[in-house]
This record gives C-alpha cells, sequence and structure tokens, in this order.
C-alpha cells in the first residue's frame, strides 16, 4: 500500500470571463489526485455556478487575488491551500493547463522515489492554433516552458524557471530526467482572443507600468482593439504539436463561439 498522498490544487480569478477550461482541469485533479482543492478568488460569486457541480469532492477555500503583487502572487497564494490539505505530494497547476492522461501513473510511480524532493516539468505553450505550439529554444517568450509543479510539499512546487540557477532558491533534492514525460498543455493563449488581449495589457500595465520597456507597438495595437499574432515576436518561433491533446479539454476546445484570433480585422 502506497506510503505517499497526492494533493491537487489550482487557484482561479474570473476564469469563466477568462475563457479558462476549469472543469477539464478539475475532472484530470479528481481522476489523479487523493485530495482537490481550489482557491476562489472571485471576484466575488463569478464562479459560484461552476464549482457546485463538484461540491462535496473538492475542497473551496477563498482567497484574495490582489493580496500580493502579479507575480508574487503566483507564488505565495497558493501556499494557502498547499499546507492545509495534509497529503504528502502536491501537484499545483494554473486554471488554464493541464497534465495529460498519460503521465498520470508515471506521477503516482515518481511519488514513491524516496530519492527526490521534487520534479521539473514542461509546459506546452499553444500559440496561434490547438496544434502549434511556442519552441522550446525561442529566445523569448511570453511565459516559461520549465516548472516545478509537482513536489513534497515543503518544496512549494509553484514555480516557473526562467534559468537554471532558480534551482538555487527551491529546497530539496529536484528531478529534471522526467521532464519531457509530464506534459503540461497551457491553453492560456489560445483563448478567445477579446479577453485575452485585455489581459496581456492588464500584465504589461501590472507589470512595467508605462516605461519604455513595454512593447509599444503591441500595445497600441490592443489599445486599437487589434490582436494580431504578428505583433508578438515568439510568433516566428512555432512548431507543430506532436502530442494528442488530453482527453478532458476536448469538449471546452470544441466551442464554437471561440475566437482566437481577430479574424475580421
Amino acid at each position: 500500500m502506497s506510503k505517499q498522498t497526492l494533493g491537487g490544487s489550482f487557484m482561479i480569478y474570473d476564469a469563466v470571463k477568462q475563457d479558462y477550461p476549469v472543469e477539464a482541469v478539475l475532472d484530470m485533479y479528481l481522476d489523479l489526485c487523493d485530495v482537490v482543492a481550489v482557491l476562489d478568488c472571485g471576484p466575488g460569486d463569478a464562479h459560484k455556478d461552476l464549482l457546485s457541480k463538484y461540491k462535496g469532492k473538492i475542497i473551496i477555500k477563498k482567497g484574495d487575488w490582489y493580496q500580493y503583487p502579479n507575480i508574487q502572487r503566483f507564488e505565495y497564494l497558493p501556499r494557502q491551500i498547499i499546507f492545509e490539505l495534509g497529503t504528502t505530494w502536491h501537484l499545483h497547476l494554473q486554471a488554464d493547463e493541464i497534465l495529460h492522461e498519460d503521465a498520470h501513473g508515471l506521477v503516482r510511480e515518481l511519488i514513491e522515489d524516496d530519492r527526490w524532493d521534487g520534479y521539473l516539468m514542461r509546459r506546452l505553450n499553444l500559440w496561434t492554433s490547438y496544434n502549434k505550439v511556442i519552441r522550446f529554444d525561442s529566445p523569448i517568450k511570453p511565459i516559461d516552458d520549465i516548472s516545478l509543479r509537482l513536489g513534497r510539499k515543503f518544496t512549494c512546487p509553484t514555480m516557473n524557471l526562467k534559468r537554471d540557477n532558480d534551482l538555487l532558491c527551491i529546497t530539496g533534492r529536484i528531478c529534471w530526467d522526467f521532464i519531457d514525460r509530464l506534459p503540461i498543455f497551457h491553453y492560456g493563449l489560445v483563448t478567445d482572443w477579446r479577453v485575452r488581449a485585455q489581459k496581456v495589457l492588464r500584465n504589461l500595465e501590472e507589470n512595467f507600468g508605462r516605461s519604455s520597456d513595454r512593447d509599444q507597438r503591441l500595445v497600441r495595437s490592443l489599445e486599437e482593439g487589434r490582436y494580431r499574432y504578428e505583433d508578438f515576436p515568439w510568433t516566428s518561433w512555432i512548431k507543430d504539436l506532436e502530442m494528442e491533446h488530453p482527453k478532458y479539454v476536448r469538449q471546452w476546445m470544441a466551442n464554437p463561439n471561440r475566437r482566437m484570433v481577430d479574424h475580421d480585422r
């Protein structure tokens, strides 16, 4: 009998409006984890109907999205639930990320290995369509593709790694060996373009304010109501997706009303 238990969690903020596959994430977690929790950061009761479908199956805790600045919230907010679940290991994803079901058996095996305290995972950042991803060797990326998301609780597995020396900030023995066998599909960049454009603008504002470090051409385009992939520097660094999508997300992908790009302009 296993001596290790696995908790799963993620946090949500305005996830319905952001067009995130929240139900797919929850279904994936329920198949894989012993305990599942959501940190509901609102606004208000925006997720009440969505989460009510999972009443009795998951733990729901309220959180304050603006308790921490933009980057810090993704590290510190998850701790409000990770350390409460009582499991020995933890998997923390975002509301637009799904671990492929083919990796579930491997995850349960890995957490039984006493040699390691955490495992790095590869994020597949979909871009321009469901069948394209940003290449791992792209010199510029909208979001990192290496993440510490599976670990013993004390490692607080919530980090994205920009540099190899980021590992120096992590307590514990971290394993690279299975990085490409633990694929996280990231759907946040192929949601409806109308809400995605506003999110990009908001992130630029939070990260750079009005400084010259912002991509001014991109800002002007978004403020004018245009969303053109060619305005993003990593668009020339994409390749075909070489895996099938997780089964959990297929219904979300079939939404006929989703528009990934402003086709009318």
